[in-house]
């Protein structure tokens, strides 16, 4: 193979390199110059060896004898032979010349890039450039190109010896980038901007002819497909694929000089989450860059919103669930409006609980002695740089460093909240996108530079420092101070004189409630119909279009809609969801600040089609035939008028959200809807009944003795025959008879139990302790003895049983064990992260089907064929993440839910298609807490966080009865009459299936399992809550309507009484006993028999040996059992 060289080709248009070998001729010499100058023909110039046009090439089939290295030199035939601008601006003209090399090769094997044209200065003196259309530079650029740039000066009294027109060496404007000026202004500029940068190399080129400026993006990468044509990497390296050493330097300039956000409400928004959660929250920026009068030829980043994307978080750390489905829908929405993202903005807020600083929050972070940004937040953010590149026309490569910035929100000085703007360095960006830097594990103000491997060549990376005797010396970056590669950018907010516009109503004071920020579920804050009716009742008067006045203020529509996160709900809703192309008559009359334009837009057609829906289902006189009235009279018509105001838990102070009356956290009653009452738990005492006043006879208080019955999992097995309970301090086995009757079969002392699963009727059982949350225990409880155990890598979320298979959840994967041996038969791993440890298995051995989340994102359900162990069909079933999912008795049939919880789908488990569809609600997202199938599979029950348990039939469109003369069947009517009318989703709203039946809690909010099952030829609904109430409900399969409730146990207290069960006879109420105070309206006569007293005078024990477990007998009288005691855990149940 012939050796490659390099020629070096001079002309007036700059210098280029082209690659050469022995076996070139000269006509190929010609043609490779050609294409390195993009010339249209060899007949164009004439190549010399020498300057002075002496020597010249001739284009012949000869082969040339260049050397490595030589120069030759492009004389011109005809006039123009190298397009030029001579539109340039005169104010260029003291720039000089400039020549922008690219070191990516040409299909010509030379090293100039077609896009960008070159610089020369002509004779006089003016800056020439080749149009370039395929690069279009932020308008903020274009606008300081044509700025002179240069820094007036008065005239000095003292050393201008001229009249007031001259000007002298001491009054002349000074250059943008001038070193004195920058570091005398006050306060000191630290880093010019990056349009003064250009100028400053443009001068440098200009002062010397043979200097050539260029913006070359850093590559720390090894280039692919070496021209020389070696082995790549590990087996060949050449000089001219590997990239050069870096040595870091602080970059002189930043390409954004001010960060500043339009208002504080906007970040008040945005930390509400960390107010309420006390964990970190991530958003996007959205605005706009504009000229900045600060630095010479600055540039402000403008911040008008903040977009929240999914994310998980904690209260250190945020994981961010890329990719973001509505990505592309919000840019599109704030291209719309004018705007675009512009940085990122994270929060690392530590709350000061030891009160030693002055304000609310600690300071941590921000100086020399802690740190700035951490290393993975430095490669956050150049990920981030690197994904917004800034377009250049000065660079070959198109674009050069970035416009995006980094607010990190933390403690200052003084304890209070305080946001700090930061970029990273051009060559940080390299680092990061060439995968070599990493963080320290204990220290985040350092960083570390990959090593080389058989996998990547790592170039090596430098930096300097002064060592003891003041010499400076140079140090390899294992590891690398972050100062090097991070550029800190001024934030803050307008002035209380400063005239700015808000681009959105973030400011408006006449909105008391804004609507609410999406991606927020965590704290319980849904953007749904249900908010929106909220966000739309606080204007007190409405028109037809919309547009609202209250008193003697006057709500501008403008003000109504001017919210990006209410403009981004109406994109993307399922209910009734708005294109661009309807959305944008109203964008572009928001971005206009058009209140004419958007009054038209809300009296048009896409409005009203919501205005119409929300009045549709507010609250109306309704017509019932029987007992059994239309879906909307419990649901959607009591959430119309429902408060939405969030309340502090006077507990636990979590902020909860208005809709609910029990704190989420820990169970503790709103305090102004609180019933006060004289005791928790009644006991007999000299003939009257007592209340708990302080602490119990062992002298333990009533939080302690309360919190031993904390429930933490409660559990049908597969055939609805039997329940488990598992509390803080004992777990509990009940077997469901047929008259209705639950009783306690096994009581055992065992320690936080968070998961426990029995097959079928049988004594085997599997069971999980948060004390060993990677450690499952299979068991023989009837004997007391273990079967077997198994440890695994990660905390087990979930464990499924049948016949054949016992299956272990995790939150990257899943083991499939034989029941038989319990061995490993298979393992199912990069499982798309399950935190819950969402699952189900078929109880049927035939079809022994599991299922499981196909996505974190999405709705998508896999089923996986446990028997044959291979992968079955993938189901897509919701839009949004699942929230439920179970099998029927079959296994043929699987029922999904998402998070929103407004629509329940039943699904084909062998081809996955679609069944079923039932909508739970309209207007309000609920949470599913489970999905119960009857046993003939001919009706699925699904529970939630709302005060409905919903039974839909599953009934085929044929077998369907008759619409009753109800208002609501009158409307379903007509509205299936005209449903080719209305939009999609509209029509798909109000003619979906609802609930053939249901059961109307009094508590809602308690989180509950449910199960169905036909006893004495009538079918049975089983809702166990997570209180210790068992309630068991009468489903009538073939009118439907509100179940009727026969009976409702108390587990807590089946020790102590063999005739628990209560029968409904009046309307009385009685206490919880998890310590919450909620009461329940349960219809029932409260058996003295059955109150649990507050102490006993005898513990209940019961001597164990080995390894069997304690079981604590629900034979001991009445007037022995008192309050239980439980006892310890047994001795080596975790050794």
């Amino acid at each position: 193979m012939s050796k490659a060289s390099i020629l070096r080709v001079q002309s007036s248009d700059g210098t280029k390199r082209v690659d050469i070998n022995s076996q070139d001729t000269y006509k190929t010499i010609y043609q490779k110059v050609a294409q390195a100058f993009s010339l249209a023909s060899i007949e164009d110039f004439t190549l010399y060896k020498e300057k002075n046009k002496q020597s010249s090439l001739g284009r012949t089939q000869n082969r040339t004898n260049f050397k490595h290295g030589d120069m030759i030199y492009l004389i011109a035939e005809r006039e123009n032979l190298f397009p030029t601008d001579t539109t340039a601006s005169s104010s260029s003209s003291s720039y000089g010349t400039l020549d922008f090399k690219s070191d990516t090769p040409t299909n010509g094997n030379s090293y100039a890039s077609p896009k960008i044209g070159s610089f020369q200065t002509n004779n006089m003196g003016k800056l020439n450039t080749i149009n370039n259309t395929d690069i279009k530079e932020d308008d903020v650029d274009i606008q300081l190109d044509k700025m002179d740039g240069r820094i007036p000066r008065k005239r000095n009294p003292q050393l201008c010896h001229h009249n007031v027109h001259g000007k002298c060496l001491h009054c002349i404007p000074i250059e943008p980038y001038d070193e004195e000026f920058l570091k005398n202004r006050n306060p000191p500029i630290k880093h010019m901007s990056f349009r003064a940068y250009i100028r400053k190399l443009q001068s440098s080129a200009a002062s010397d002819r043979t200097t050539f400026a260029s913006l070359e993006n850093i590559s720390c990468s090894i280039k692919e497909k070496c021209a020389t044509g070696h082995a790549p990497w590990p087996k060949g390296v050449c000089t001219k694929c590997q990239p050069n050493p870096v040595t870091l330097m602080r970059q002189p300039y930043r390409h954004v000089d001010n960060i500043m956000f339009e208002n504080g409400n906007m970040v008040n928004r945005f930390l509400n989450y960390w107010r309420s959660s006390g964990h970190q929250r991530i958003g996007f920026l959205y605005g706009r860059y504009e000229v900045y009068d600060g630095v010479p030829l600055g540039v402000r980043a403008v911040v008008a919103a903040i977009y929240e994307p999914p994310q998980e978080t904690s209260r250190d750390s945020v994981k961010l669930n890329l990719p973001d489905p509505h990505e592309a829908l919000i840019d599109d929405l704030a291209r719309r409006l004018n705007i675009r993202r512009i940085g990122w903005i994270f929060t690392d807020l530590v709350p000061d609980e030891s009160k030693s600083g002055s304000g609310p929050v600690l300071h941590h972070r921000g100086n020399v002695n802690s740190y700035f940004l951490s290393a993975q937040e430095c490669i956050m953010a150049g990920w981030l740089q690197n994904n917004h590149p800034n377009v250049c026309k000065y660079s070959p490569d198109g674009y050069f460093g970035s416009k995006f910035v980094t607010v990190v929100v933390t403690g200052d000085v003084s304890g209070q909240i305080h946001f700090e703007g930061y970029q990273v360095s051009n060559q940080c960006m390299a680092l990061v996108k060439s995968k070599i830097l990493l963080p320290t594990y204990d220290a985040p103000e350092l960083g570390y530079v990959r090593e080389t491997s058989s996998e990547q060549y790592v170039p090596d990376v430098y930096y300097k420092e002064k060592d003891s005797y003041n010499n400076e010396i140079m140090k390899i970056a294992r590891p690398l101070p972050l100062e090097y590669l991070i550029i800190d950018v001024p934030t803050g907010f307008p002035s209380s004189d400063a005239q700015i516009q808000s681009t959105f109503n973030d400011d408006c004071k006449t909105i008391k409630t804004p609507f609410c920020v999406e991606n927020r579920m965590q704290i319980g804050e849904l953007q749904d119909m249900n908010a929106l009716a909220s966000y739309l009742q606080q204007f007190s008067k409405t028109t037809n279009a919309g547009i609202t006045t209250a008193g003697t203020s006057q709500y501008k529509a403008t003000d109504i809609l001017a919210d990006i996160h209410l403009l981004r709900y109406l994109a993307v809703n399922d209910i009734i969801s708005f294109s661009m192309d309807q959305l944008d008559p109203l964008l572009d009359s928001i971005r206009t600040n058009d209140l004419n334009g958007v009054e038209t837009w809300m009296e048009g057609s896409d409005w009203q089609t919501i205005v119409q829906v929300l009045q549709t289902h507010s609250p109306s006189p309704t017509a019932v035939t029987g007992n059994r009235p239309s879906y909307m009279d419990f649901e959607d018509q009591r959430d119309l008028t429902s408060s939405l105001s969030q309340w502090n838990c006077p507990r636990c102070t979590f902020i909860n959200d208005g809709s609910s009356r029990i704190c989420e956290i820990c169970s503790c009653e709103k305090e102004s809807d609180k019933k006060i009452m004289s005791t928790l738990v009644n006991r007999p005492s000299g003939g009257a009944s007592s209340g708990i006043t302080g602490a119990s006879n062992d002298g333990s208080t009533d939080n302690d003795v309360l919190s031993q019955y904390k429930v933490l999992t409660l559990t049908f097995n597969q055939d609805c025959t039997s329940l488990a309970m598992g509390t803080r301090k004992t777990y509990a086995l009940f077997t469901i008879s047929p008259d209705n009757k639950i009783d306690e079969i096994y009581d055992c002392a065992y320690d936080d139990v968070c998961i426990i699963e029995r097959l079928f009727s049988s004594s085997l059982t599997a069971l999980v302790s948060n004390q060993a949350p990677r450690k499952l225990k299979v068991c023989h409880f009837k004997k007391g003895t273990e079967i077997c155990s198994y440890s695994f890598a990660n905390t087990i979320l979930a464990v499924k049983l049948n016949r054949l298979r016992l299956i272990v959840c995790l939150e990257e994967s899943i083991y499939i064990h034989n029941m038989r041996d319990m061995k490993v038969l298979h393992t199912i791993r990069d499982v798309p992260s399950n935190r819950e440890g969402l699952c189900a298995l078929s109880s049927n051995s035939e079809n022994s089907y599991l299922a499981y989340p196909g996505s974190s994102l999405t709705g998508e359900v896999q089923v996986f064929d446990t028997l044959n162990l291979k992968s079955g069909v993938m189901i897509s079933a919701h839009e949004s993440p699942l929230a439920a999912i179970a099998f029927d008795m079959t296994g043929t049939k699987l029922a999904t839910a998402s998070n929103k919880g407004t629509v329940i789908r039943v699904h084909s488990a062998v081809d996955g298609t679609r069944l079923f569809e039932f909508r739970r609600g309209v207007r309000r997202a609920a949470t599913i807490y489970s999905l119960a199938f009857s046993p003939d599979s001919m009706f699925l029950a699904a529970s939630s966080n709302t005060e409905t348990i919903h039974i839909f039939r599953l009934a085929n469109p044929k077998e369907k009865a008759p619409e009753e003369a109800t208002w609501m069947g009158y409307l379903g009517r007509k509205l299936s009459d005209v449903a080719h009318y209305l939009p999609k989703q509209t029509s798909e709203v109000l003619t979906q299936d609802r609930s053939f039946a249901f059961v109307h809690l009094q508590s809602p909010g308690m989180k509950t399992a449910i199960a169905m099952n036909v006893l004495n030829k009538t079918l049975k609904l089983f809702v166990a809550g997570y209180d210790g109430v068992v309630c068991v409900y009468e489903v009538n399969t073939n009118d439907g309507g509100e179940c009727k409730q026969i009976s409702q146990h108390l587990l807590f207290s089946m020790s102590s009484n063999s005739n628990n069960q209560q029968i409904v006879t009046t309307n009385e109420t009685r206490n919880s006993i998890d310590g919450s105070g909620r009461t329940y309206s349960t219809n029932i006569i409260t058996n003295d028999n059955a109150t649990v007293p507050l102490s006993s005078t005898s513990p209940v024990t019961t001597p164990t040996t080995g390894k069997n477990f304690i079981h604590q007998s629900s034979n001991i009288p009445n007037d022995e059992q008192n309050f239980p005691r439980l006892p310890s855990s047994p001795p080596g149940l975790y050794d």
